[in-house]
């Protein structure tokens, strides 16, 4: 901004609207004093003077940036949230699944047996028998294919 004379005094413009808003004025008040202000300070003097309601106009119908991030992000967490319900529903349903699996293991049925039961693919049942069913013996495990 050192270098670039006009860069600074937009951002000193924008800065300005940004205070005005802070101080609790809507943003139509912040952008017309922001822009009485400046002109009388000498910043964008000749462009806010020539085209003041053009600027106005400007700020208040076009690109509106603190509003979109603040719609990308409020739209990013309901994703988010929208992602983690599913993901809490399909790790609940899977544990319920493999509490029946443990249930009618210890009733001595085999993965055949428990898939029918359930409605649900021999794959399945075979993915859910992880590390918590372990230790049950192979011939409870067998499918009676012998795969």
């Amino acid at each position: 901004m050192e270098k670039c004379h006009r860069l600074w005094e937009y951002s000193e413009f924008s800065s300005e609207i940004e205070e005005n808003i802070s101080k609790g004025m809507c943003r139509e008040e912040a952008i017309h004093t922001a822009i009485d202000t400046c002109i009388e300070r000498g910043i964008l003097k000749d462009i806010l003077m020539k085209q003041k309601a053009e600027v106005q106009h400007m700020l208040l119908t076009e690109y509106d940036e603190k509003k979109h991030f603040r719609t990308i992000f409020r739209e990013g967490r309901e994703k988010g949230r929208a992602e983690g319900r599913e993901e809490g529903r399909e790790e609940g349903r899977e544990e319920h699944l493999r509490e029946q699996i443990r249930k009618k293991l210890d009733k001595g049925k085999n993965v055949p047996e428990i898939a029918e039961e359930l409605e649900e693919d021999v794959s399945v049942i075979r993915r859910l028998m992880d590390d918590r069913v372990s230790g049950i013996p192979d011939h409870l495990k067998d499918d009676g294919f012998g795969l």
